[in-house]
């Protein structure tokens, strides 16, 4: 899953070498920006890769030992589960900001309240 995921990190590299370039600052800011990036994305493979496991080894322990696979079951999809939520939650890409008609970032969270 890291390495699916190991793209966004490199576009977010590319964005920091651009922010070194910044007096005093750009430094700081192309390693804090990093940083957070790597850890979101140690965050979200895992979150994922977790979610996938569990949801493996849950269906193939129903079979065997329900009262293993049940509970593993149940908490693999409580993590997909939260997954989807916190996906949901993020704003919507500059994609979507596009197909939906541009706008400001509020016009486009009034828009996503409305739905």
């Amino acid at each position: 899953m890291y390495m699916a995921f190991y793209p966004l990190y490199a576009v977010i590299d590319i964005v920091g070498d651009w922010l070194d370039n910044i007096p005093c600052i750009g430094d700081f800011l192309e390693d804090f920006i990093e940083n957070l990036a790597g850890a979101m994305l140690c965050v979200g493979s895992c979150a994922c890769g977790t979610f996938f496991a569990l949801l493996t080894i849950a269906i193939s322990w129903v079979f065997v030992r329900p009262t293993i696979g049940i509970p593993l079951l149940i908490a693999a999809l409580l993590l997909g589960g939260g997954i989807l939520y916190w996906k949901s939650t993020m704003p919507p890409s500059k994609r979507k900001r596009k197909a939906m008609g541009g706008g400001s970032d509020e016009e486009l969270m009034d828009m996503g309240e409305s739905d």
